[in-house]
């Protein structure tokens, strides 16, 4: 694939060359920038952030093993690995009184596949294309949140970014 193109612009009379994106690399920016800043928030009003800690296994362990483990806290952004390892991630927190009579969605991504557990049963997958999953219809307001995402890292070429932890 050639690289980027080179064109005339001409700011304030002055001839200069800089790089252009291809069409489509554009197209694709300017779509992700309209969904980030426009769609995106009128959505998802409210959100509310959860307190998210981690817990990283070289072997899958099962889900009373995971619960019983030692979780330590991570922000957003935080990698996770290595490749082929499994990592439990507890997200806690309380619904807001503000949310009451709102139809109420966890949105996580890990950056790879994982399963949200909800009253020890599996409750909603998560992929990259997957990243919400309901959870209250209505809240009420005040409900505790305790809940536990498995997420496995599936890439042998790097490992998994902690992406999203919002309460919605």
């Amino acid at each position: 694939m050639p690289g980027p193109e080179l064109t005339l612009s001409s700011p304030g009379g002055a001839g200069t060359l800089c790089p252009m994106l291809p069409d489509r690399e554009y197209a694709a920016l300017r779509l992700e920038t309209f969904l980030d800043e426009v769609l995106r928030p009128l959505a998802t009003p409210m959100v509310h952030s959860l307190d998210v800690s981690a817990q990283q296994t070289s072997d899958r362990v099962d889900l009373a093993a995971a619960r019983n483990g030692n979780f330590d806290p991570v922000e957003i952004g935080w990698r996770w690995g290595p490749a082929w390892s499994t990592c439990w991630f507890r997200l806690q927190g309380e619904v807001p009184a503000a949310f009451a009579g709102q139809q109420v969605a966890l949105r996580f991504s890990s950056g790879t596949e994982g399963l949200l557990w909800m009253d020890d049963v599996p409750n909603h997958g998560f992929d990259l294309n997957r990243d919400l999953a309901p959870l209250h219809a209505p809240a009420v307001g005040g409900e505790r949140v305790d809940l536990l995402v498995e997420a496995a890292c599936r890439s042998e070429e790097h490992t998994s970014e902690l992406q999203s932890r919002q309460y919605l």
